[in-house]
């Protein structure tokens, strides 16, 4: 007698982050973790009557799964595996290249089927083979008469064991889906049970989402188990139960397959016509809606009709989002009435679950379209003719388009689109003194949505830090002159992610957070021989911490080291941070005062600058100063004390200050003082 168990589909990295510094509870991939989670926890505490798992397709959601999402999934099959338990995990249709090898070669006892194969093993005196046959795909002709080939292939029907088992990734003739129970039919993309050959004592296939036992019409056995996903992954799955098989065999080759429930989030999908009805027809028919909603479920609405464009204003579709955890909305066919409606109704988009997300904007579409098609500044004001929002672009029109169309992205940017009466703007053909400009107007204005939305988020540093007597690295949003080590500022998003990406992948540096200093084990690197494991060795430590030290010491040199030894397709991105570091060097090299004419060329600006920090400027109208002037500027100058690093702030001055330089804008009025001052690029 042996036991084992079969689960398949479980998708995990769908809806889910690429990093661990996200709020998880916005994403709904977590779910398919818990559940995926809970399956480890019965295995872990029946590890005695289990002897072997089986998986199959679909483990993850698709081949290139963030390191983030491997590490999650990969914790809990290391305590599996240090039990011994065979895990059998089979390539889905999601993993169109394969498993990623970086994930299952660290572990002993996982095999994983790339490609068709069977394998062995022994069970007291039961001689049992499992065979994987991973998604096939067939563009013409029969997917039966290729799975049968490659059935062939892997000679498994002259190597065949006391218990048979095989494992498949297909849709599957005589399987049941969706809400009506549609069964499959034979036809070219659908596996037969005739290809299914009748050795095979238990067939085990993914791909199909619903769990059910199929019997196979021409064996007359029940023995085609789909165990299905761990999660309702589409609305076509509402109202089926999920989990897993534990399965029991007897001596006599009996089979007792056992279906164990997990629990899942509630789905729901309505779709409601609001053609001609009252005011009162539709609150009424909203309400009702909402009490139909499951609590904390996960679902979307269909609005379909003509409906006028106040009474689409009055729809309570808040109400629906707060009682679910998502609530999409569908407005593909919905018309709004109205002269010139501010309704817009974002496209469908499927990211942490909003689709089909409204803004109700004061200002009119008829103002929209009037915005120019030139660069300039533009202001957002509110009812009461407050800037709350200024910003800068090559095409103003463009740019405010996209704001509203990427408001779907940022709670505060359609808190901000929502509050906006008017749109003011001013055009500048120069772009350095639109920036200028544009600095001076958020210092005037002080706008609360430049630093809501913009200021808090724009900039991040690479800091290292110190645990257990190793560094590793950290990213911070700020900076308050304490940090020994620094590297920045970077803006959020792509170069960010980039620089931490060479960091990794080319200095092997850790982005932990440290704990796994404590349990090497519990990390992806180690596990995956991806890590020269310092916590495992004072040698490595010493090496490793020499890597680091050596990187901040002289960043430009170790770059241009790796440069050296990369493929040409990624020297670009290398490039980029060694230019980002280049630019801040200059910046921290700016010493001294300086002025700078302004856009009207009547005025000019006096600054004064020491390790790129802009520590005082103000306005001049003659150009030659007196020399008490300069006495008291030069005194002013050396009198500031900073500490080396700039804030994201003091970059974008630098930067701007750098160009002026670069054109000949900036002009030094004490040439005579420079060597003292020490003004050196």
């Amino acid at each position: 007698m042996f036991r084992f168990i079969h689960f398949s589909d479980t998708h995990l990295g769908d809806h889910f982050p690429d990093n661990r510094k996200a709020n998880l509870d916005d994403y709904r991939g977590k779910d398919y973790f818990e559940n995926y989670f809970r399956i480890i926890d019965f295995i872990l505490h029946n590890h005695k009557n289990i002897d072997f798992i089986i998986h199959t397709g679909d483990f993850f959601d698709s081949d290139d799964p963030s390191l983030f999402v491997q590490e999650l999934a990969l914790k809990p099959l290391q305590k599996i595996d240090k039990l011994g338990i065979p895990f059998f995990l089979l390539k889905g249709n999601h993993e169109r290249t394969g498993i990623p090898k970086i994930f299952y070669n660290s572990i002993k006892n996982l095999i994983v089927f790339n490609s068709p194969q069977f394998k062995k093993i022994e069970i007291g005196k039961a001689k049992i083979t499992i065979t994987g046959i991973p998604y096939l795909k067939k563009k013409e002709g029969k997917l039966s008469a290729l799975f049968k080939r490659t059935l062939e292939e892997t000679k498994i029907e002259e190597n065949r064991g006391d218990f048979n088992i095989l494992m498949a990734h297909q849709l599957l003739e005589g399987a049941a889906v969706g809400p009506d129970g549609y069964r499959f039919r034979p036809y070219s993309k659908v596996l037969t049970q005739a290809a299914i050959p009748d050795f095979f004592d238990y067939v085990s296939v993914g791909h199909i989402h619903r769990h059910q036992v199929v019997r196979n019409k021409y064996t007359r056995k029940n023995n085609i188990f789909i165990s299905g996903s761990q999660e309702m992954i589409t609305f076509s799955e509402i109202g089926e139960r999920k989990g897993f098989y534990y399965v029991t065999v007897s001596d006599n080759r009996r089979i007792n397959a056992k279906f164990i429930s997990l629990p899942v989030r509630p789905m729901f999908e309505f779709t409601l016509d609001l053609a001609n009805k009252s005011r009162k027809e539709l609150l009424k028919l909203m309400n009702e809606t909402i009490d139909r909603i499951p609590e904390n479920g996960y679902g979307k609405i269909r609005l379909d009709g003509k409906i006028p464009k106040a009474f689409f204003k009055e729809l309570p579709l808040d109400k629906c989002r707060k009682k679910a955890y998502k609530c999409h909305f569908s407005f593909k066919h919905l018309k709004i009435i109205g002269d010139d409606s501010n309704i817009i109704i974002l496209p469908d988009h499927d990211n942490k679950g909003m689709k089909g997300l409204l803004l109700n904007l004061d200002i009119t579409s008829s103002k929209l379209r009037k915005i120019p098609k030139e660069a300039g500044i533009y202001f957002y004001k509110d009812k009461e003719d407050k800037v709350i929002y200024i910003g800068r672009s090559k095409n103003i029109y463009r740019t405010i388009q996209n704001n509203i169309k990427n408001s779907i992205f940022s709670l505060s940017h359609r808190e901000l689109l929502e509050k906006i009466h008017t749109i003011e703007y001013q055009f500048e053909e120069n772009e350095l003194f639109a920036i200028l400009d544009e600095i001076g107007l958020k210092k005037q204005f002080r706008p609360i949505y430049n630093r809501k939305i913009l200021f808090s988020k724009e900039y991040s540093y690479l800091t290292l830090k110190i645990k257990n007597g190793l560094p590793y690295f950290s990213i911070i949003s700020s900076v308050n002159g304490n940090e020994k080590h620094l590297l920045g500022p970077l803006i959020n998003g792509n170069e960010l992610e980039r620089t931490v990406l060479i960091l990794k992948n080319k200095l092997n540096f850790p982005t932990c957070d440290g704990n796994f200093y404590n349990s090497p084990n519990q990390c992806i690197k180690y596990v995956s021989n991806k890590c020269i494991a310092p916590c495992k060795s004072k040698k490595s430590a010493r090496r490793y911490r020499k890597l680091f030290y050596d990187f901040f010491t002289s960043p430009l040199f170790i770059l241009e080291k790796i440069v050296s030894r990369t493929n040409e397709s990624k020297v670009g991105r290398i490039k980029e941070l060694i230019k980002q570091i280049t630019e801040i060097k200059k910046i921290l090299a700016l010493n001294g005062i300086y002025t700078m004419k302004n856009y009207e060329e009547i005025n000019s600006t006096l600054l004064i600058l020491k390790k790129g920090r802009i520590m005082h400027s103000e306005s001049i109208k003659e150009p030659k100063i007196s020399e008490a002037n300069i006495q008291r500027y030069k005194k002013l100058l050396n009198s500031y004390n900073v500490p080396k690093f700039l804030t994201p702030k003091e970059f974008e001055d630098g930067l701007i200050l750098l160009k002026n330089i670069e054109n000949k804008n900036l002009i030094s009025i004490f040439a005579k003082f420079q060597k003292h001052i020490g003004f050196y690029l």
